[in-house]
């Protein structure tokens, strides 16, 4: 079940940009790949670590806020 929302999450993810952007699949996909292709391998390992740091999570109506404030 996991895996099954995790690809949920994952499409909905590529959605929400595909729209932001204003961009099909295929040429955001191809955006996607040359920004991690020009990553160094050091920023890649901090990209995809496992570190225990805490991370906030924010409700949509606090992203909404504070969009609008500024």
């Amino acid at each position: 079940m996991a895996d099954g929302l995790d690809a949920q999450l994952h499409a909905l993810h590529w959605a929400f940009f595909s729209s932001v952007t204003d961009k099909d699949f295929s040429e955001l996909f191809a955006e996607f790949v040359t920004w991690c292709d020009n990553l160094s391998n050091e920023e890649m390992d901090s990209i995809l670590s496992d570190d225990d740091e805490e991370t906030t999570t924010y409700t949509a109506d606090e992203i909404w806020k504070s969009l609008s404030v500024n």
